[in-house]
C-alpha cells in the first residue's frame, strides 16, 4: 500500500513540474525598452521642515544588584572515554566553575550497564544524588568525586552527570557532560584476572 503512495506522489510531483514549467512561463515573451524621458527632480529638493518629534525613548540598566550566574563542567570534557582500574582503587573527578552568587551544587549521577548480570539488558540508572556539603556561598570553583567499590558510584559503562546550581536569587543552571568508562582488567602483574 506505501508503494501505491509513493507512486501517486511521484505522479503529482511530475505532472505539477510539467504544468508550471509550459503553462506557468510566459514563453512569447520578450524584453520591450522604454524610451519615454526621465525627468531629473534631483533640483526640487523640498526644504527640511523641523518637527517636534522627541527623541526615541531609551532606558538605562542602573540596577547594580545583577547577578550574573555562571556554570561549567570543566573536567571531564562531553564523551571522554574514561580509563579507570577495578576495586576500590578507581576514581577520578568531575570539576567545574560557577559563579560566586551560587550557594548550592547538586550532582545527579546517571550510569548506563547491565544491571542483572552480563547478559542483562542495558539501561540507565540513578547512581548517586548528591549535594556538594564542601561548597558554600562565594566558591567559584567544585568538585565531585566518581570513585568504584562495593558503595561506590562508578559502575556501569558509560555515565552521565548532571550538574544543577543554586544561586542566591532563586534561580538555578543546568550543565550536563556524558563520559564512557575504558576499564583495565590486568593485575599488578599485566596478567588478566
Amino acid at each position: 500500500m506505501k508503494a501505491v503512495y509513493i507512486v501517486i506522489g511521484l505522479v503529482l510531483l511530475v505532472g505539477a513540474g510539467y504544468v508550471g514549467y509550459n503553462y506557468g512561463t510566459n514563453q512569447d515573451w520578450t524584453p520591450t525598452t522604454n524610451d519615454a524621458e526621465v525627468d531629473d527632480v534631483s533640483d526640487n529638493v523640498a526644504p527640511v521642515i523641523p518637527t517636534n518629534n522627541p527623541t526615541p525613548h531609551t532606558t538605562t540598566n542602573t540596577d547594580t544588584n545583577v547577578e550574573v550566574r555562571t556554570l561549567a563542567i570543566v573536567s571531564p570534557s562531553p564523551g571522554a572515554i574514561i580509563p579507570v582500574g577495578t576495586g576500590d582503587g578507581a576514581e577520578f573527578f568531575v570539576t567545574g566553575t560557577v559563579s560566586p552568587n551560587a550557594h548550592k551544587i547538586r550532582v545527579v549521577a546517571y550510569s548506563t550497564g547491565s544491571w542483572a548480570g552480563m547478559a542483562g539488558e542495558m539501561s540507565e540508572r540513578t547512581t548517586d544524588d548528591y549535594y556538594l556539603t564542601q561548597f558554600a556561598l562565594g566558591d567559584e570553583t567544585w568538585s565531585y568525586k566518581v570513585m568504584g567499590g562495593p558503595d561506590g558510584n562508578l559502575v556501569g559503562v558509560r555515565a552521565r552527570f548532571e550538574v544543577t546550581a543554586y544561586y542566591t536569587d532563586g534561580t538555578t543552571k543546568t550543565e550536563i557532560t556524558n563520559v564512557a568508562y575504558q576499564y583495565d582488567i590486568t593485575n599488578q602483574d599485566g596478567a588478566i584476572g
